[in-house]
């Protein structure tokens, strides 16, 4: 599998910024419409550091707000043998994380952090989107938060294999420039709306490149609804209050 990554995607569009939310037209961005556009989207994106057993490496990623009671989503690869969690928003606060629930299989997990958030990522389609769109990434590369990447959907229905050894199905792949740190990021389609949830890049290596897959929205959500009843219900780990 390749380099385990997280990154948020927006898409681009040939159309005034304020019409962004309603249109699903993609064409060449121009600079204040892509600006503009990043501005919408990334508040709902977040850092996350992760500290780990002692002798572990600690690790990074990024996650998304999901809904408006509190749960961010991000891959499970990024939490897995977490003893802390700290999430970072863009405005630099951060959110303590109270309970954990994953899915290792899908390589997804849901947070449920204390405090306020920014509003919800507005969620789309994964199953509308065509080979050739544009798209945009925006995450948290080397721990660098709000970082944008921007490229096209380059396939769909990849199936990669998974550092814990599971299979993947209908992953979107993307051109979009991904880095370590930015697993667990967000798709986004040309309207700002999420298509995926951002994974892993392949082939593995040192430096930027390789290609970037994406678990699609659609896929995600079933999971996603199901791990935030399990916290509901008290089911999710809890997890360790950041110092």
């Amino acid at each position: 599998m390749g380099r385990l990554l997280a990154s948020v995607a927006l898409a681009c569009l040939l159309m005034p910024a304020s019409a962004l939310a309603a249109s699903g037209a993609c064409g060449q961005f121009g600079s204040d419409a892509l600006a503009d556009a990043f501005d919408k989207v990334s508040p709902s994106v977040v850092g996350l550091s992760i500290q780990r057993a002692p002798g572990s490496p600690s690790a990074m990623g990024a996650g998304l707000v999901w809904d408006a009671t509190g749960h961010i989503v991000t891959n499970d690869h990024v939490v897995a043998q977490g003893e802390r969690i700290t999430v970072t928003l863009a405005d630099g606060s951060r959110r303590t994380v109270q309970r954990l629930a994953r899915d290792t299989a899908h390589d997804l997990a849901v947070l449920k952090v204390t405090g306020r958030l920014p509003a919800p990522v507005d969620r789309g389609r994964s199953t509308s989107l065509r080979i050739g769109q544009w798209v945009m990434a925006v995450g948290n590369p080397y721990g660098l938060g709000s970082s944008l990447s921007v490229g096209i959907v380059s396939g769909l229905n990849r199936a990669i294999d998974s550092t814990n050894g599971t299979r993947l199905e209908g992953m979107v792949q993307t051109d979009a420039l991904l880095n370590p740190g930015n697993s667990g990021g967000a798709l986004f389609d040309c309207g700002g709306r999420l298509v995926g949830v951002t994974t892993a890049v392949s082939p593995p290596g040192p430096g930027p490149g390789g290609i970037g897959f994406a678990i699609g929205v659609d896929e995600a959500a079933a999971v996603v609804n199901r791990l935030i009843t399990e916290i509901k219900l008290g089911k999710g780990l809890q997890v360790a209050e950041t110092p």
